[in-house]
């Protein structure tokens, strides 16, 4: 492998970059009979990058670039060699004009893939967009905002997508007093399936206005909303293809938690904001694996009422390879409550749309309130392509779609949702420890249905003495909607002592019944939660609870969790951590479950120069699996600034449920030659050894990147 590059600055406003990664990996597998096969492949990445920006006038730029990469394999195995290239193009210009008043701009992009194979026929596939804006933000006026997009997806050979799509939108807001805002917006969308001749327009409306204030002395707090929405659409079919019909949820929710069944998922509004490129907060990437956490992450969608819904997009801020989207197993789960949930489909491979950057999950008709998607991060196991990085891969939007086949919805559909909401909120005493709140909220669909919440709650918050301080909040929510009426009755009281500023403890009581007609479920738990700073530098903790839980079956939970931990920095470059927790869970006509985690962790850098860690996780659940997680850690930056560094990496999983092993050693180094040029090499060997099979592969790589 040789691996070469240059490049000289041309003018101002003139920058670009050279990447040439190279990798060579050897592999054995060995099945249960001792009978081996050997494969070698070889691959070359190269990535170019040019980019021209210019202010012309003031307040007027311009901004041009190109990026082309390729990728290009080699791989020799029993069945012969094969080759096999990707090619991307990706040029792309805006002109833009902005001052404090205006902004506005045009733009144009290219994504150009091209895939030749061995013994199959090249492919090209293109996605070519044009937009245009215009924003204006005159003092005192409503704001007014303006979006076109167009974008063609195709095959250079119109044989399997010629797909045009047409957007437009616009919005405005306006303040016309103090504490009131009020929004508009419009979105026109034309979409043209020309193979399968299938024309879907529609037309997306919404309308909101809220306002909130403080009144006597900030005693009473106010605050209403209204959202309206409303979508009309037209479809026209030549007899094939599928329509996707978006859903628009009430709110975006997420979790970490590996109890998927009984798990309570929190707002994250990020997931339903429009932006697909902006992090949601939620990582499967795969150094949240290699940190030791395989806990699933969890993001879902409260549609308010029930609805129909059959397809979720899950976009990421990053294309990954099919070896990387492969990798990933989605569950499908639904709920009426947030609460209990219930597993519905499991997706693996999900298709993963590489123009997009989404996930795009397809499962029966289902109808439900709440819908969640659960994934674990990515396996340590996997080996992305050259110049592909996969530590971080953050969720960015998630979207929910009903599918249809086109010939079912020619014609015209409308639908619309209402909804609004008022609260109040009243300290009764002068120290506003006594507070009681009430809410209510309404959504109205099309067709009539309704979904109703009022909310009545009365909470205290009491310093007792200097140790010790209450709360208690008792709650009733009354519910209605196509089911019928529901009440559900809730409360919580805890109990808090700091006896000293080094040592806290807190005790919480919560209870909630929900009664429909004829039916009842019920929840009562109770935590109690200490924390100590035993010296400078040694903090511990424990914590322990129970829950006894039954459903409107009759069918009862009984679960306990104990957690425990300590933290120890005796100087600044030593630190330790343990913790260790333990759950039951055992349920009527079922049995008993039982998870253990312990994870534990040694950091240390006795020179400036050098830095050793080592951490280990335990994790089993009865009836599922036992596994073991190793890893160690080595860095050495032999030069002051760290313009030379070595590492040293070993991980080790050992996991009863297949009685597999999975051994990974890499070894690496990073050289930043100059303020621009940076080289890096690795040299890692892979284990892995069930009882059916085991698998040894070396890889090779190296990595050269230039900037100008």
């Amino acid at each position: 492998m040789v691996h070469f590059a240059g490049g000289m600055a041309m003018a101002d406003g003139i920058s670009g970059s050279v990447e040439l990664l190279g990798s060579t990996t050897d592999s054995k597998s060995t099945d249960a009979s001792g009978l081996s096969t050997t494969s070698k492949s070889n691959t070359f990445f190269q990535r170019y990058q040019l980019n021209y920006t210019e202010a012309l006038f003031p307040y007027v730029n311009l901004r041009a670039g190109i990026s082309y990469d390729k990728t290009m394999t080699e791989s020799t195995d029993a069945t012969g060699e094969t080759r096999s290239a990707d090619t991307n193009l990706f040029p792309s210009a805006a002109l833009t004009f902005n001052n404090p008043f205006v902004s506005s701009g045009v733009g144009y992009s290219k994504r150009e893939e091209k895939i030749e194979s061995t013994g199959v026929s090249p492919v090209t596939n293109i996605m070519e967009t044009m937009n245009a804006f215009l924003g204006l933000r005159p003092l005192g006026l409503p704001t007014l905002d303006m979006q076109f997009t167009r974008s063609h997806l195709f095959d250079t050979a119109y044989q399997t997508t010629d797909i045009v799509n047409d957007l437009f939108s616009a919005s405005t807001q306006y303040t016309p007093v103090k504490n009131l805002d009020l929004g508009y917006s419009v979105t026109l969308n034309n979409n043209n399936d020309r193979l399968n001749n299938v024309e879907f327009d529609s037309v997306s409306q919404n309308e909101r206005a809220a306002y909130s204030n403080r009144f006597f002395d900030n005693r009473v707090a106010f605050s209403a909303n209204y959202n309206g929405s409303q979508s009309t659409s037209e479809t026209s079919s030549g007899g094939g293809g599928k329509v996707n019909f978006q859903l628009f949820p009430f709110s975006g929710l997420s979790s970490i938690s590996d109890t998927p069944t009984l798990d309570t998922l929190s707002p994250n509004q990020a997931l339903i904001d429009g932006n697909l490129t902006a992090s949601s907060g939620i990582n499967i990437g795969r150094g949240v694996s290699l940190g030791g956490d395989l806990r699933l992450r969890n993001v879902g969608l409260d549609f308010v009422s029930t609805t129909a819904v059959n397809t979720l997009y899950v976009y990421v801020d990053r294309q990954l390879p099919t070896s990387v989207s492969n990798a990933f197993t989605w569950y499908i789960y639904t709920s009426s409550d947030n609460q209990n949930w219930t597993l519905y489909n499991t997706i693996t491979p999900a298709t993963f749309n590489p123009f997009f950057n989404r996930f795009e999950l397809l499962f029966p008709d289902v109808t439900t309130r709440y819908i969640k998607a659960s994934v674990r991060p990515l396996p340590v196991s996997v080996v992305p392509p050259p110049g592909t990085d996969i530590s971080n891969i953050y969720i960015t939007e998630l979207q929910s779609f009903i599918s249809k086949a086109s010939a079912q919805v020619a014609g015209q559909s409308t639908s619309r949702i209402e909804f609004y909401d008022v609260s109040v909120r009243t300290s009764l005493l002068q120290d506003r420890s006594l507070v009681y709140s009430i809410y209510y909220s309404q959504a109205n669909r099309s067709g009539g249905s309704s979904t109703s919440l009022l909310s009545n709650a009365l909470s205290i918050n009491r310093q007792l003495s200097t140790i010790f301080s209450a709360m208690a909040r008792i709650q009733r929510d009354d519910t209605r909607d196509v089911t019928g009426n529901s009440t559900t009755y809730i409360g919580t009281t805890s109990l808090m002592a700091a006896p000293l500023p080094t040592l806290s403890h807190s005790l919480v009581l919560s209870y909630r019944s929900q009664e429909t007609p004829g039916l009842t479920s019920s929840s009562e738990s109770v935590f109690l939660n200490n924390t100590a700073a035993l010296y400078p530098g040694i903090d511990v903790n424990l914590s322990g609870g129970i829950n006894f839980a039954s459903d409107t079956t009759g069918a009862t939970t009984n679960s306990t969790l104990i957690n425990a931990g300590a933290s120890i920095v005796p100087n600044k470059s030593l630190s330790m951590g343990v913790n260790h927790s333990e759950t039951e869970s055992t349920q009527s006509q079922i049995g008993t479950n039982r998870a253990v985690s312990t994870t534990a962790n040694v950091a240390w850098s006795p020179f400036a120069t050098v830095y050793l860690a080592y951490s280990i996780s335990m994790t089993s659940a009865a009836g599922v699996q036992s596994q073991t997680l190793q890893s160690y850690a080595a860095n050495w930056a032999p030069f002051a600034g760290g313009a030379l560094a070595f590492s040293l990496g070993y991980s080790e999983t050992l996991d009863s449920t297949n009685m597999s092993v999975d051994r990974a050693l890499t070894t690496g180094m990073e050289w930043r030659v100059g303020p621009r040029i940076y080289f890096t090499a690795a040299y890692s060997i892979t284990e892995s050894k069930a009882s059916s099979q085991s698998t040894e592969a070396k890889i090779l790589s190296t990595d050269l990147r230039m900037s100008f």
